[in-house]
Parts: C-alpha cells; sequence; structure tokens
C-alpha cells in the first residue's frame, strides 16, 4: 500500500519534473550550427545500455564505418546496464524506480544543450527511455534542431501508440528495420527510411556438419518469447515420437514440461555458459511467432540472424524474419501452426537440404546484413548536410 502510494505521488512529481525540462529546452535549444569546412558530426542515442543487442547492434557499432568516411559518429549512453537493473528492471521498489528515471531525464536534458554542435542526431526510439509519457513532450521541442531522426525496430507503438505516433510525426526522417513498419511510419511522415538490420555476423562460427546421424532442434530466447515454443510443443512432441535420432536443446532462463523427453536446457544465468558453444550444437534453429499481430510483423528477429551467421539450417515463422527468406531457397517456413509438424518432418529427413539451407541462410546474411554493405544508406537517411 505504501509504495503503491508513493509510486503515485513519484509519477505526478516526475511528470512536473518533464514538463519544466521539456519547457527549459524549450528555451535554451539551438538549432544546429553546421560544421562547414570542418569533419561532420552524428551524435546517436540508443535506448538501451551498451551491450544490449537492440543498443549494441543497431546503433553503436556503426561507429568505424562513419569513421571510414570521415565522419564523427558519437555515441552517448545515458546509464549502465547494473544501474538499470538494480533500479528498474529486477525491483519493485518505487523509489528505485524514479531514482532511475531522474538520472537518465536529467542526463538526456544535459546532453541535449549539445544538439546543436552535431550535423545529425539519430535517437533509438524516443528522447527518454522506458518512461511511458503519454505524448511526445520532448520530441516536439527536439524539431528547433533541424535533423533529428528517429529509429524504430520493433512495433513500440503497440504499448504507447500517442507516444510513438508523436515521435515519429516530430522527426524529420525516420529510420526503421523491416519494411512493415516503413510502411506504419509512412502514415505519418513521408521521409522514412529502411535500414536493415546489420550486425557483425563474422563473430559468429559457422557451423560444421557432420553426417547427421543424430539431429538437434534448438531454440533460443527470453522468458517472453518462450511462450511461442509452448505454442508448437505439441507437433514438437510428435516429432520426438516419429524420429528417434532428434533430441532438442533450448537457450532460456526458464524451464517448462513441454513433454519431450529429450530434451535439454542451458540457461543464459549458468556459470558455465557458453553462448557460441550451445548454438553450436544446434542443426535446426527454429523461430515459431505463430501469433499474427503488429509485434511479430514489425520485428527482425535477431534469433533468425544468429542462427543465419552460424549457418543453421532455419525453420521459423512467416512473419517478423529478416527480408530475404524465402521457403525452400534459404530457410522452411511453416505458415501456420499445424504445418510445424508437416515442414519439420521433411527437413529431418533430408541431411543434404539442412546443410544446403544453412549455407544458404549465411550466404544471405553476408550480402543483406553487413555494415559495410549498408553504411551509404544509413549515411543517406541521416544525410541533412552529412556530404553538402
Amino acid at each position: 500500500m505504501i509504495n503503491k502510494i508513493a509510486n503515485k505521488v513519484l509519477y505526478e512529481c516526475f511528470c512536473l519534473f518533464s514538463y519544466l525540462c521539456a519547457k527549459y529546452l524549450a528555451v535554451m535549444l539551438k538549432p544546429r550550427q553546421g560544421n562547414k569546412g570542418t569533419r561532420k558530426k552524428i551524435l546517436a542515442l540508443p535506448y538501451y545500455g551498451k551491450g544490449r543487442s537492440g543498443a549494441q547492434e543497431r546503433i553503436a557499432d556503426w561507429q568505424p564505418f562513419f569513421e571510414e568516411r570521415g565522419i564523427e559518429y558519437y555515441v552517448h549512453w545515458s546509464y549502465e546496464n547494473k544501474f538499470y537493473e538494480e533500479n528498474l528492471m529486477l525491483t519493485t521498489n518505487s523509489f528505485k524506480q524514479y531514482k532511475f528515471y531522474f538520472k537518465v531525464l536529467l542526463d538526456r536534458v544535459r546532453v541535449a544543450l549539445t544538439f546543436h554542435q552535431y550535423d545529425s542526431i539519430w535517437i533509438q526510439r524516443g528522447f527518454m527511455p522506458l518512461f511511458p509519457y503519454k505524448n511526445g513532450l520532448f520530441e516536439k521541442q527536439l524539431k528547433k534542431h533541424g535533423n533529428v531522426i528517429y529509429d524504430f525496430y520493433d512495433a513500440d507503438y503497440e504499448s504507447n501508440y500517442d507516444l510513438v505516433v508523436d515521435t515519429i510525426k516530430s522527426g524529420d526522417k525516420i529510420t526503421v528495420a523491416s519494411e512493415f513498419l516503413e510502411n506504419f511510419c509512412k502514415q505519418f511522415n513521408p521521409n522514412v527510411f529502411y535500414v536493415p538490420f546489420s550486425f557483425k555476423y563474422n563473430n559468429y562460427p559457422v557451423k560444421e556438419y557432420g553426417n547427421l546421424d543424430e539431429i538437434t532442434i534448438g531454440w533460443m530466447g527470453s522468458i517472453d518469447n518462450f511462450r511461442y515454443v509452448k505454442d508448437i510443443a505439441p507437433q514438437l512432441v510428435e516429432i520426438e515420437k516419429k524420429f528417434p535420432q532428434v533430441k532438442f536443446v533450448f537457450v532460456c532462463r526458464e524451464k517448462a514440461d513441454l513433454g519431450l523427453k529429450r530434451l535439454t536446457y542451458h540457461s543464459f544465468a549458468d556459470s558455465d555458459f557458453d553462448f557460441f558453444k550451445h548454438l553450436s550444437e544446434f542443426d535446426i534453429g527454429i523461430n515459431p511467432l505463430v501469433k499474427y499481430h503488429d509485434r511479430t510483423k514489425a520485428k527482425v528477429s535477431f534469433k533468425c540472424l544468429e542462427y543465419m551467421s552460424l549457418g543453421i539450417a532455419l525453420a521459423t515463422s512467416p512473419f517478423g524474419i529478416p527480408k530475404g527468406l524465402t521457403h525452400n531457397e534459404n530457410c522452411v517456413v511453416a505458415d501456420r501452426l499445424e504445418d510445424w509438424d508437416e515442414k519439420l518432418s521433411a527437413l529431418i529427413a533430408n541431411k543434404v537440404e539442412i546443410k544446403r539451407l544453412g549455407a544458404e541462410a549465411r550466404k544471405l546474411v553476408e550480402e543483406n546484413f553487413d555494415y559495410a554493405k549498408n553504411i551509404d544508406g544509413l549515411i543517406k537517411a541521416l544525410n541533412k548536410s552529412i556530404y553538402q
């Protein structure tokens, strides 16, 4: 009860403080100065902490590719992951949570006062991470800069429609990681650019298939996404019954009884956890997203990209997948929930096809999700005076 009352009071205080900060920025923000005759400068603000895949791969890891083109690229991290976990993610204590919000907002306001020194500002999702504002309070003020670009790689509007739409409308341009998001954002802003979700795929060792006398079907992901595996559990049980050479390996913090007798779990929290070692056990990686809604349609499954980078054959639902994946060309697509048994059975029975699909998937990653090949498209998206 005390925590509930405290949360309400702190919420009201923070909203008032946010309003005052927005008014302060409205007065203090300066238009971009431009850097005529000097190296162009970009400031990037990730939504998450350093090392988190949505922030590290999507935003931070472009840095050396900008530098190669003579563009200064600065990444500003507003909080440390440990601070986030201790004060927001792993606690229900309202005082700790608002300690996090106040610290991050003050940091963002401080850095916003330097925006005029940069040719382009690239912000992931929105100005203030993780707090559920009801509208684009800050994003409207940032238009004063003249070249602020927002990036989206998921259907964030599903949880906070008004805020996301305000943000899209306020941006000089928008970058997105999927064609679905491109079409959504163009309803509110004509300047939308598709920028593939690039990442360091060469860090992933390509799987060397053996004779496949035993076949391991694998999945890895968060507790939240584990529900999709549970959706196809009856089909996986049938697979196990039909094919005695098949076993399962799942990498997740949660363990559930799915009715599978030959199932091994690895947890990200294990002291001896080895990410690449465990994923390399997979012969077929599965990506079930059997619920058809905007969240699954808009996202680009990083899980798929990781399977593909390892050269693992991919069996997937038809949405939320990287552009270029095509059934029987570089993956197997199970269009409906009831298709999973049939599609996996056909793949298990064809060892040559398992190896071929793995190789073709790796080839697709190399051709389409490489920083070096996509940097020029991103520069075009961020451009206002980059090459002027």
